[in-house]
């Protein structure tokens, strides 16, 4: 298995700008909400130094982590609405090209 700085250097850099996207929200929503990182922290149930890492868009943050801190500041619709939809879409995509396939090997 590849160590996470390793790892890293393989994210595409898309992915990596999305992270730290999705950290900002978290941060500009809970300072919108008038919470500090710390309690946010004890909310979540993690440390305040991993909420940082959430707020910097650190690709080492679990995701569960990451959607959790989405949904306690209220950002839901970024964490599920989005991904489902892209999901929906590649499943779609997928039927298609399968029925495509089975017509031409006739």
């Amino acid at each position: 298995m590849k160590s996470p700085s390793r790892l890293l250097n393989t994210l595409p850099a898309p992915v990596l700008n999305e992270l730290t996207q999705l950290g900002s929200a978290v941060r500009r929503s809970r300072v919108a909400r008038n919470e500090s990182q710390s309690a946010l922290a004890q909310r979540l149930g993690i440390a305040e130094r991993t909420l940082r890492a959430v707020e910097k868009g650190d690709a080492t943050v679990s995701v569960g982590i990451f959607i959790s801190a989405l949904w306690a500041v209220g950002l839901r619709q970024l964490s599920v609405p989005a991904t489902e939809q892209a999901a929906r879409a590649a499943a779609s995509g997928a039927k298609k090209r399968a029925r495509r396939k089975a017509l031409d090997d006739f």
